[in-house]
């Protein structure tokens, strides 16, 4: 890292309206990680907090998770996802409470990539981290954080890169000297979330990634197809990232067609655009463009 990202990142961190976990979600989150911590006990303080216990139900009853039957209860609830994935759960539920205002277009990306994502991992059987849906949903944490540190700039990079049909990863790297990908990982350390989620977060607009290759592969695959279907220009993930997760025969035109029904279900407001309906082929097939600044 040179000095000036050094500096943006001191800059970042120590902005005053950086979003932050609650002091009841981190008390939870710390019982979690405790081995020694009894569910039962965890149950019992997560059943004090009424409002998160409603958000909890929420999330667990819709296509996040896919429940095969209505969960009206947070032990329910703990039964169907798993002991193991608690911590997901109120994670999952913190970030969506965050992004429920003035981010609602990276909130409806986020959501449908996750649930993207978890098809993807059951139907090519990859073997990801536990925590791989979470990781998604997270995936755009950064651009929360980019608008925190220059929001002027930020929208301008948005408008330029629809403009131009450029990614906006790119047009951000070369307005504000960083992407949402490191501004999201730098937000999610900060957090003390573990190097599997950080790490996939901070790869998933690089051509190639040394780690959590899987993870990295996921969320390229996911950005690229919901991005496509929204009619935002976006990098098709690199051929030989896909080999190295197992992504390499992945079918894309069918993808794209199946996610614009996936997002007609999901989304009532969602217009399927002409323009991305015709540019589903061609996007399936183009070579990814490596860009320089």
């Amino acid at each position: 890292m040179d000095v000036r990202t050094k500096l943006i990142r001191r800059k970042i961190l120590s902005l005053d309206d950086l979003p932050t976990i609650s002091n009841n979600v981190q008390r939870l989150l710390s019982m979690l990680k405790d081995q020694e911590s009894d569910m039962t006990q965890v149950i019992l303080e997560i059943n004090k907090d009424a409002i998160l216990v409603s958000k909890i139900l929420k999330l667990v009853n819709s296509g996040y998770y896919n429940m095969p039957q209505n969960v009206t209860n947070i032990d329910q609830a703990v039964n169907l996802v798993g002991y193991k994935r608690v911590w997901e759960m109120i994670m999952s539920t913190t970030f969506m409470d965050m992004m429920s205002g003035a981010e609602k277009s990276i909130l409806k990306h986020s959501y449908a990539c996750s649930i993207l994502a978890r098809d993807l991992v059951n139907q090519y059987q990859l073997r990801a981290s536990e925590n791989f849906q979470l990781t998604v949903l997270m995936h755009d944490i950064g651009k929360m954080v980019l608008r925190e540190y220059n929001n002027a700039t930020f929208n301008l990079s948005i408008k330029m890169a629809h403009a131009e049909s450029l990614p906006v990863y790119f047009v951000e790297k070369k307005n504000l000297g960083i992407t949402h990908s490191q501004a999201g990982c730098w937000l999610l350390e900060h957090w003390g979330l573990s190097e599997d989620q950080t790490k996939p977060v901070l790869q998933h607009h690089d051509i190639d990634a040394d780690d959590y290759i899987v993870e990295t592969a996921i969320i390229q695959v996911c950005d690229f197809v919901d991005n496509t279907v929204r009619g935002i220009t976006v990098d098709k993930p690199h051929q030989l990232i896909l080999e190295k997760a197992g992504l390499g025969q992945v079918d894309f035109y069918p993808m794209l067609i199946e996610h614009t029904n996936l997002l007609a279900e999901i989304e009532p407001d969602f217009e399927v655009l002409e323009k991305s309906q015709k540019s589903y082929k061609s996007a399936a097939v183009r070579s990814n463009e490596q860009r320089v600044n």
